[in-house]
């Protein structure tokens, strides 16, 4: 199966995954994967459910910057999808939490990433 070079136009799940690592939008969208995790207190902190959830997400953000910037050129967009998607987006992130959590850290994990910067 060869990887995607774009973000699928209906979401899939495991599109991710699915994207060409070498392409910048696949390094943005794991970047920003990452950080999503991040600020909900890593990945020990997330199971199935919320892995889904975050990529829903992504998903959603991503459609909505392209189309906001069709919008910026002067290109006409369907408004109804614009409004059900930004709608979507924000029961999205109800759902996963709008607090950064903290991570639990063990002082011998603290020290061995110490030791290794």
């Amino acid at each position: 199966m060869s990887k995607q070079s774009t973000v699928p136009n209906r979401y899939r799940a495991g599109f991710i995954d699915a994207l060409d690592a070498r392409t910048s939008i696949a390094q943005e969208m794991r970047a920003r994967y990452a950080e999503v995790v991040s600020d909900l207190g890593g990945e020990a902190s997330i199971g199935y459910v919320k892995r889904g959830i975050i990529e829903r997400y992504l998903w959603a953000e991503y459609w909505l910057r392209t189309q906001e910037r069709q919008l910026a050129e002067g290109n006409e967009i369907d408004i109804g999808k614009y409004v059900q998607a930004s709608n979507n987006i924000v029961a999205l992130s109800n759902k996963l939490g709008l607090e950064r959590v903290q991570r639990e850290v063990s002082l011998s994990d603290y020290l061995a990433k110490r030791e290794g910067s």
